[in-house]
């Protein structure tokens, strides 16, 4: 079972080398990871198994995939291609491979025999060498249905649900009433939908965006993925440079690659969180729970600051034996006179050479539950009960030393009270859009912090070294 495993495609958008990203992939935390056919496959194997990585699967060629449903001079290449594709994966002990049905936009003359015959020849091979091929929805869903109708039968033949594309190529139709019995990938990625106003489908409407940054229904995934018993690895294809035209995806360009692969991780834990249906976390999607846990926002009051001191004497008894560097306050609570949830949120900085797990494991076993834990963040919580928030609610985030931007932050809202009231007024609209949804909250209001944390490294510089 790899349901709790997470995986991410290779990207030329990331630029740097693939061996690159794989060593960086496997130090940010992730499980897995997946690339596009080349002629570098063997050495990706050997770099993956060196330090310590799952090879998830090869995306085989596909510019050419449209020959397959020709009689050309081309098509026995491209059937050779596949078959090559197919066979360097096993040598690469991979035994997963994504492939698309069809490529092109143009009007065309749909599935015929001859480009089942042609692709019976791929799948053949793969069920010869105990490789399974997986076909992506894609624009040409009738040649998908085609191939799925066709080997329907055949155990190595399934399904690979693109979520990004099921908006912007299929029009949001639910391929996985049509599909899901034969589920076998996923890849998860985020989408605005077609921007024709006539319907017209294009590349240029697959963004590949970070989850909840679109209007996928990441619920009804979730909830169609645990209806089909999908328990493979939550794989996520993303792109940081946006389409022609476009400028979606140039706030991910902006941010270091690391940081930018750390947020994927963050996001795609949310995932497994709704899909495991996890209580007591604050990603509940069932209607009850999303009573118990709404998003509020109070006029401040006075008493936050004390209740943050009480727990901080609290936490440092707690802790006491642990290596720590320095407690704070913040959040919107540790902002003067603006309006806030009514959650405290404390940070606790820690020695580079020290790990999470000490302090973590002392506040687990003294009332508090765990939210996120990630390579470079570990987030506890108190004051979640099966009847709601508790009087007191408590968010801790234990961070290596200098994770700390949230302080440069809290002390520019403090210093500029007309950007604190901007902050505030952003936070009760957001309240408004996402009253039950504390993540994409939070997201939404990611550039106003971003923009003034940076204004407030420049200013306050070397504050909190």
């Amino acid at each position: 079972m790899n349901n709790d495993k997470i995986c991410l495609a290779t990207s030329s958008s990331f630029n740097i080398p693939i061996i690159d990203q794989i060593k960086l992939f496997k130090e940010v935390g992730f499980d897995g990871f997946f690339t596009m056919f080349d002629e570098h496959i063997l050495e990706y194997s050997k770099i993956a198994k060196e330090v310590g990585i799952t090879f998830h699967s090869i995306h085989a060629q596909f510019g050419r995939i449209d020959k397959m449903w020709k009689n050309s001079e081309e098509t026995e290449e491209v059937v050779q291609e596949l078959i090559d594709c197919i066979r360097i994966a096993k040598e690469a002990g991979v035994k997963k491979v994504i492939c698309h049905a069809y490529i092109g936009f143009e009007p065309n003359d749909g599935p015929n025999k001859e480009g089942l015959s042609n692709f019976k020849k791929v799948i053949d091979e793969a069920k010869r060498l105990g490789v399974c091929i997986a076909f992506e929805n894609t624009e040409g869903e009738e040649y998908l249905d085609a191939l799925l109708n066709e080997f329907k039968d055949y155990d190595n033949v399934g399904f690979c649900l693109d979520t990004g594309h099921q908006l912007c190529y299929n029009k949001g139709k639910d391929l996985m009433s049509l599909y899901g019995n034969k589920i076998m990938y996923v890849h998860i990625n985020d989408n605005l939908g077609i921007s024709n106003k006539n319907g017209e489908i294009t590349w240029k409407d697959d963004l590949h965006l970070l989850p909840f940054d679109g209007i996928v229904d990441w619920n009804k995934v979730m909830e169609e993925l645990n209806k089909y018993k999908y328990d493979d690895y939550l794989v996520l294809e993303l792109s940081v440079k946006s389409k022609p035209g476009r400028n979606e995806n140039n706030k991910y360009a902006e941010m270091p690659l690391k940081e930018y692969l750390f947020e994927v991780l963050k996001r795609a834990k949310v995932l497994l969180d709704i899909k495991e249906n996890k209580m007591m976390s604050l990603h509940q999607i069932h209607n009850f729970e999303k009573e118990l846990f709404p998003i509020t926002i109070e006029e401040h009051q006075d008493i936050w600051a004390k209740w943050y001191e009480e727990e901080c004497e609290n936490i440092k008894k707690l802790i006491k034996n642990a290596k720590y560097y320095r407690i704070s306050h913040v959040g919107s609570t540790s902002i003067k006179n603006i309006k806030s949830k009514p959650i405290i949120d404390i940070l606790i900085e820690i020695p580079l050479e020290n790990m999470f797990k000490e302090i973590g494991d002392i506040l687990l076993n003294n009332g508090y539950m765990m939210m996120y834990d990630l390579p470079t963040r570990l987030v506890v919580n108190k004051g979640y009960t099966n009847q709601g928030f508790d009087k007191k609610v408590f968010h801790v985030h234990i961070v290596f030393k200098g994770n700390n931007d949230i302080l440069y932050y809290r002390d520019y809202l403090n210093d500029h009270e007309e950007v604190a009231r901007e902050y505030e007024a952003l936070k009760e609209k957001l309240c408004a859009e996402h009253r039950y949804n504390h993540d994409l909250y939070t997201v939404a209001k990611g550039e106003f912090v971003k923009k003034y944390t940076k204004i407030a490294k420049e200013i306050y510089k070397g504050r909190y070294e």
